[in-house]
């Protein structure tokens, strides 16, 4: 596959964010660069972070069934772009199609969809273990 380069960008409060430092992601195989992704600095950590916490309460008061839905969209978007994903996978750390179709994708997937799984079922009780 070839691939042109992205570039990727923090997301930080709702807005995609250049960083003031990037770093090269490279296809083992080729060389090739894929990718400038964020090397981010303690000032741009500290905006996510502070981004974070004043997202909690709105998304914390929101009924678990509201969240699930949020969670639904997420992983359909996710499934939609599996292929995307895997070519990703293997150009950025070399794994077989297999490998990152079975392993990666699905790990991630099944996150999504346990997460929203248990989103919608939540009933209020906490179990603590």
């Amino acid at each position: 596959n070839t691939f042109t380069m992205i570039k990727i960008q923090n997301y930080i409060n709702g807005q995609f964010q250049d960083t003031e430092q990037t770093f090269d992601s490279i296809n083992p195989a080729t060389d090739e660069i894929l990718a400038k992704v964020p090397r981010s600095t303690e000032k741009e950590a500290d905006l996510a972070i502070a981004s974070a916490k004043n997202a909690y309460p709105v998304w914390s008061n929101l009924k678990p069934a509201k969240r699930s839905k949020f969670l639904h969209k997420l992983a359909d978007i996710f499934q939609s772009k599996k292929e995307e994903f895997v070519s990703l996978c293997v150009n950025d750390m070399g794994k077989t199609r297999t490998q990152a179709s079975n392993v990666d994708y699905n790990s991630i997937q099944n996150c999504f969809e346990t997460f929203y799984f248990h989103n919608l079922n939540f009933r209020g009780a906490i179990i603590y273990l």
